[in-house]
Order: structure tokens, then sequence, then C-alpha cells
């Protein structure tokens, strides 16, 4: 009954102030810049390059790039000894990159501090083949 009552209450304040013109005192919820699907794999590559510094174009092109990649797939390898061994959702070359471990090339959010590194603060893209011969383009929400 008092739950009711609330409730009741409530509606007639929202009322008024829309009647006096009076914004309601609750924001409404702004659209996420995030293009990808909630819950998806890619969803949490875009997050974590936000998180790691890139721009929202440069999350975007980072993310196209993950994608062409890896289809941001966290345990992605690609083993060609003794020019590459590349994981994760960036295909990091951890023989290029000794400094990188597997498990850091393996985790989305620090592999994302990482490409964020080596991309010159996401200046420079050229270190990720998919972006070099253009496949990323495809990708690209």
């Amino acid at each position: 009954m008092l739950i009711g009552i609330l409730v009741v209450l409530a509606l007639v304040v929202l009322a008024a102030a829309q009647r006096s013109g009076v914004e309601a005192a609750v924001p409404m919820p702004v659209a996420s810049e995030n293009p990808y699907r909630p819950n998806s794999w890619c969803a949490v590559v875009w997050e974590a390059c936000r998180q790691a510094g890139f721009t929202v174009d440069q999350a975007r092109t980072m993310t196209a790039i993950a994608r062409a990649e890896s289809g941001c797939s966290p345990q992605a390898t690609n083993n060609n000894p003794p020019i590459e061994y590349s994981v994760g959702v960036f295909q990091l070359n951890l023989l290029a990159h000794p400094e990188i471990s597997e498990a850091e090339a393996r985790d989305v959010y620090l592999s994302a501090r990482w490409a964020y590194a080596l991309s010159g603060g996401g200046s420079n893209f050229r270190a990720w083949s998919a972006y070099t011969n253009g496949k990323y383009r495809s990708f690209v929400l």
C-alpha cells in the first residue's frame, strides 16, 4: 500500500514538473559511443582501447585492426618461428617485443596499453600488418 502511494506521488510530481516546464532531476541516458554489440569481445576491445588512452577515432581504428588480426579473440595465436609468435586480440609479436609477457598479450586491457605504447599513443598503426595492407578498413564501424 505504501509503495503504491509513493509511486502515485512520484507520478504526480513528474506530471507537475512537466507542465511547469521544469526538467526532471533524472538525466536521460546518453547513448554509448561504443559501436559494438554489448558483451562481445569487440566491445571489450573498444572499451580497453578507450581506457588505454586511444581517442574515439583511434579506438575505432584499433578495434578494426583487432577484428582483422584476430577476430577480437584473446586466444588468437600466430606461431611462425623464428619470425613471429603473435598472440591476443592485437596479435602482439612476443619475439619482436620480449618485454611483453604472453599473459599481458592475452589480457585485453593490458594488451591495449601495450598497443597504445607501440602505436606512439595512437599516432602510428604501421606495426600491424592489417593496417599496412589495408585489411582493417573493411572492419571499421
